[in-house]
């Protein structure tokens, strides 16, 4: 039923690809999928907002990395990640269907959006070279409000993660806002670590090299210190405008990102780590990966989060049985059932990891 594909567009996202397919197909999203692919295809693996690796190529080419690295989004998240979420969520087959804290972390913003975002300009370039307006990967980078090649303020459509929708669109009616001079910083630098092909890296990397940084910046200093040049030097070096707009602007946010070493917990916020990237290598936010990479950690396999994951629960599972061994103690102590002196008592929990 489906006996062509379209020209690939550059710089397209892939669910922009997918969706222009499915229009000139003329077929319902289910018959498409169908077609396509012999099964339901989950399009939040295609927004690639949500930053998953692909099953297949669902026909479009070969070479299923080709498709991740220059269709997706996946090349500019990668590193930030993490080691443990790449090895978990990420191996190559897999799509992001399980739920957990993690999976939840990073379906929300700055990595999930309800958004597209283009360029006027470069849609009406489109409908007068290709007939067809498509969203770019370079225009929905987290952070990323402005066209490098026009200069011009991004605008934001509705999008349904869920759903194929192609971009319609009327560029000679739509508002060209010229970006501020922090906008075109941003999007040049974020476009750079896209076509970087930065591989995964550990938390711990992240932090060495961070802070590696700031002892250059600033010198050795304590952590409060510290926090208030950071601060500083984000007031110094960016429009407050830019800083709002990419929600960077409050107070919180910017201590959020003063505090960015200390937390190794979640995912990096991408926005955060780009702006403190300024302030410490020369380089940017690339030079900071690369030199996240010369330092040594132990790799992680998917095999040892699962057995880290295991170890968690069985704490948690000891913590809790402690915790109510104390409760129901004290109750017992509060009703003068028990003596005071006599020993707490001693809980052994069955477990290997």
């Amino acid at each position: 039923m489906l006996d062509f594909a379209p020209n690939l567009l550059d710089d397209e996202l892939l669910v922009s690809y997918a969706a222009r397919w499915r229009f000139l197909s003329g077929l319902r999203q289910k018959t498409f999928c169908d077609a396509l692919a012999g099964r339901q295809i989950a399009f939040h693996a295609l927004n690639a907002a949500r930053f998953v690796t692909l099953e297949s190529t669902i026909g479009i080419v070969a070479d299923k990395n080709w498709v991740e690295e220059n269709m997706t989004l996946y090349p500019f998240a990668r590193p930030f990640l993490g080691e443990v979420i790449n090895a978990r969520h990420f191996t190559a087959g897999k799509e992001l269907k399980s739920l957990g804290t993690e999976v939840e972390e990073l379906r929300r913003r700055p990595w999930g959006t309800l958004c597209l975002k283009h360029c006027p300009e470069c849609a009406r370039e489109n409908r007068h070279n290709d007939s067809v307006a498509a969203w770019r990967r370079s225009h929905n980078i987290p952070g990323v409000t402005a066209c490098l090649k026009h200069g011009l303020r991004l605008i934001e459509m509705p999008h349904v993660p869920e759903s194929l929708q192609v971009l319609r669109v009327q560029p000679d009616a739509e508002p060209h806002s010229e970006a501020c001079r922090s906008e075109l910083w941003y999007a040049a630098v974020a476009k750079d670590l896209l076509a970087a092909s930065i591989p995964v890296v550990h938390r711990e990397q992240f932090k060495f090299a961070l802070r590696a940084g700031l002892v250059r910046t600033f010198g050795r200093l304590e952590k409060n210190a510290m926090q208030s040049l950071i601060l500083h030097g984000l007031e110094k070096n960016f429009e407050p405008s830019f800083l709002r707009g990419i929600g960077a602007g409050t107070a919180s946010a910017k201590m959020a990102i003063a505090r960015i070493a200390e937390d190794d917990k979640k995912p990096l916020n991408p926005v955060h780590a780009i702006l403190l990237a300024k302030l410490t290598h020369e380089g940017g936010i690339v030079e900071l990966f690369r030199e996240a990479l010369t330092f040594k950690v132990r790799p992680l396999s998917n095999s040892r989060v699962v057995k880290m994951e295991s170890f968690k629960k069985l704490v948690a599972g000891i913590e809790a049985a402690n915790k109510r061994s104390l409760i129901k103690r004290r109750s017992l102590l509060s009703d003068g059932v028990l003596d005071a002196n006599v020993p707490d008592e001693v809980i052994m929990i069955d477990g290997e990891i």
